[in-house]
């Protein structure tokens, strides 16, 4: 969709998958199917702490999430992807 068009529907038609009798049939499949790509990206990685010192400190009220916290994503060795089974 263009964005001219786009920003001419009223807020309540830009919800994605949508809600209610008007969701879309497809969204079980779509998560699904990026949870599968999220696995694909990830089995690539190892993952380790930005700063080994962090101390937890949690905010939100509604969804609990660690504050200040960050990862460094780095390419794993040719000689682990390996051992996998691939």
């Amino acid at each position: 969709m263009l964005p001219e068009a786009y920003a001419k529907l009223p807020a309540a038609a830009k919800k994605g998958f949508g809600n209610g009798k008007r969701a879309c049939t497809g969204r079980h499949f779509a998560w699904q199917w990026a949870m599968v790509a999220l696995v694909g990206v990830l089995r690539g990685v190892d993952l380790s702490m930005a700063d080994e010192g962090y101390e937890l400190q949690v905010e939100g009220a509604y969804n609990m999430r660690p504050k200040g916290f960050w990862v460094v994503g780095r390419k794993r060795e040719e000689e682990e992807e390996e051992g996998r089974g691939e």
